[in-house]
Formats: structure tokens, C-alpha cells, sequence
């Protein structure tokens, strides 16, 4: 029996002034009586973060450990607050199991356009993107922004020779799109989005991606194909061309997660990685993403060979 909630093996928090649920990724349970203490605390810790800021999502740290929280009013208008564990953390480039010709590409000083990170929900994708971040401020030195909703990773700092500075954005106040067009006035090396989920952020992305900037971004997809197909969506007709010239590499993930007696066990990461080749910006422009599904299997199947 856990004696603290960290010590609680869950996914997912449920808590409201009538009950206290959590999820393991299997089921539904109810938080033992024993960690009622430390519910009431992270309950008020989750009221005042929810009135100073006044936003239904933000990011809360209770006792060492980072949730993301959702604030949802029930029919009573009480809050019900939805609690998941931050699990994005920055690793070293050689644990994120990418092919040697990606490597090289993220060693090389001198890399523009966007760097893109696709998964499914829950697949690592932004440990990858902020490890990457971290990697080249630690080689390269330099100026990262990082913009997030809500934030996530704890990039703010000195890395090596680098810095990263953190800013926070909202959907509910604009999203990414007027953080982003500040941070390309700031002349950083390199800007970290969050997340690729709208229209504006998208459209904003491919122009900066085409302007010597160097970007890296998530985005939620199912596949390489999908993720190029989907950022086109989002982007428009019109920001077709562009996105297709800035985009510089698609790196795809999934996590598999072993559970032995409902504990996590142990974790594997599997990358599939896209680089953009003149024939592929083509397709794009074109619109004939059943024929780009042909060029990122040649190149995949002939890194596996090699």
C-alpha cells in the first residue's frame, strides 16, 4: 500500500470535493483512504494554481513530481480536476534510439527549417523534441525558446554552452501563434513549439521554417505520412509550398510499455525517421501523399538494410 500519492502507480488523477479516482491504464480505482492527506493538499494546491492563473489547463509540481491539470466544472459548477503525470524529461541523444543519418543531420551547426516529432498520445513525443533542444544548446551553444501549453519540460536553464528560455502559452489567450512571432523577433537560435494543433501555429511555423529559422515541434499522428499530411491540413493551400520547403526532417515514435502485476516494468522507444528529399517536396506541393507513402518506405527500408 502506497504511503504517498507519488508513490501511487497511475496515469491519470480524477479529484473533486466528492470523490478521488485515478486511472493505471488498465482500469478505474478509487485512491486508497491512506493518501487522503495528500489529496486534500494537491486539491488546494490545484484551486489556488486554478484562481492565480485563471485558466482551465495548466501545469502544477507537488511533492517532486509535475502534472498536467484540466479543470472541468461539473453540473453543481464545483471543480473536477483531471491530473496527469508529466513524464517528458530530457535524455541523451544516443538513449532516443534514432538511425545514424539522423544523427548526423542534428550533429550538423548549421541546420534551418523544422524539425518535426509525430506520435500517437503518450509516446514520448516531447522528451524527444526537448532532448534535441537540449542536445544542440549543450553542442552548439546559443539561445533556445521554448513555448509550451502548459509547460511540460523543465528546459529553462543553462545548458552547456546554451540557454533556454521558457515562455508560456494558452489556447485560450491566442495559443502558440503570438508567443512564436515574439520569439522570431528575439533572434534565437532555435525555437521549441509545443505542439503543431492549429491553424495559425502551423501557418506561422512553415513561414519561420523558410527564414533560417531552426524549429522543432510535436504533432499528434499516426504515422509520417499522416503527420506531413495533417500539418498540411492545418496549414492551408496557400502555406502548401512553403511548409514543403521547411520542413527538414519527420522523426515518428511509439513507446511500448511492459506491466507486470499492474506496476510499469519496463519502457522501449521504436523511431522511424524522414528526411526530406527534393522528390518528396515535390509530392507535397502536389498534394500526392499516396505516392510520398512509396518515398518514405524506400528510404526506411534502405536505412535498415544499410
Amino acid at each position: 500500500m502506497p504511503s504517498t500519492l507519488r508513490e501511487l502507480e497511475f496515469i491519470d488523477l480524477y479529484l473533486s470535493s466528492n470523490f478521488s479516482d485515478y486511472h493505471d491504464g488498465e482500469g478505474r480505482y478509487s485512491v486508497p483512504e491512506s493518501l487522503g492527506s495528500d489529496i486534500q493538499n494537491i486539491i488546494s494546491a490545484c484551486i489556488k494554481k486554478s484562481n492565480e492563473t485563471a485558466n482551465p489547463e495548466f501545469s502544477l509540481s507537488y511533492d517532486d513530481v509535475r502534472y498536467r491539470v484540466t479543470v472541468i466544472h461539473d453540473f453543481d459548477d464545483k471543480p473536477v480536476f483531471f491530473l496527469r503525470k508529466i513524464e517528458a524529461q530530457v535524455r541523451d541523444l544516443n538513449q532516443l534510439n534514432l538511425v545514424d543519418s539522423t544523427i548526423e543531420l542534428l550533429n550538423a551547426k548549421d541546420q534551418e527549417g523544422l524539425i518535426l516529432i509525430a506520435g500517437k498520445m503518450r509516446q514520448g513525443k516531447t522528451t524527444t523534441a526537448a532532448s534535441i533542444v537540449s542536445h544542440r544548446l549543450n553542442t552548439f551553444g546559443g539561445v533556445s525558446v521554448a513555448i509550451e501549453d502548459p509547460t511540460e519540460t523543465l528546459l529553462a536553464g543553462i545548458h552547456g554552452k546554451g540557454r533556454c528560455i521558457q515562455a508560456q502559452a494558452s489556447r485560450f489567450s491566442g495559443g502558440y501563434q503570438e508567443p512564436l512571432i515574439r520569439s522570431l523577433r528575439t533572434g534565437a537560435d532555435l525555437i521549441f513549439i509545443g505542439e503543431i494543433r492549429e491553424p495559425n501555429t502551423a501557418k506561422e511555423t512553415a513561414v519561420a521554417s523558410n527564414n533560417g529559422h531552426l524549429i522543432v515541434s510535436t504533432i499528434h499522428a499516426g504515422s509520417i505520412r499522416e503527420a506531413i499530411e495533417k500539418y498540411c491540413a492545418l496549414a492551408g493551400a496557400e502555406m502548401t509550398s512553403s511548409l514543403a520547403e521547411g520542413l527538414n526532417l519527420v522523426i515518428f515514435q511509439t513507446l511500448s510499455v511492459v506491466r507486470t502485476n499492474g506496476m510499469i516494468t519496463n519502457k522501449s522507444l521504436a523511431t522511424i525517421c524522414f528526411r526530406m528529399t527534393d522528390s518528396a517536396r515535390v509530392k507535397i506541393k502536389e498534394g500526392q501523399f499516396t505516392s510520398l507513402e512509396n518515398d518514405i518506405h524506400g528510404q526506411i527500408n534502405h536505412e535498415q538494410w544499410s
